[in-house]
C-alpha cells in the first residue's frame, strides 16, 4: 500500500532513505536540506558532526518509506 508515516526525529535518529518533509535550516537561516530530499549516509555524517552553533534546532519532520 501507499501508507506514508511522517515522524519528527532528532538528527541522531534519522536514517538513510527517509525523505525530508519540510525545509531544514541552520540557525543562521541558511537552507541545509530542502523538502523532498532523500537523506543519505553522507548527509547524516556531515550533519551529525556539525558544531552545535550550526546544528539545525529542534526535530526534523521526515517521511518514513512504507515497508511492504
Amino acid at each position: 500500500g501507499a501508507n506514508v508515516v511522517i515522524k519528527a526525529l532528532s538528527v541522531f535518529d534519522l536514517r538513510a532513505g527517509m525523505i525530508v518533509a519540510e525545509d531544514i535550516k541552520q540557525p543562521n537561516g541558511v537552507l541545509l536540506v530542502g523538502r523532498g530530499y532523500e537523506i543519505t549516509e553522507r548527509l547524516l555524517e556531515r550533519v551529525q558532526n556539525f558544531p552545535p552553533a550550526l546544528m539545525p534546532k529542534g526535530l526534523w519532520r521526515v517521511v518514513i518509506p512504507a515497508r511492504d
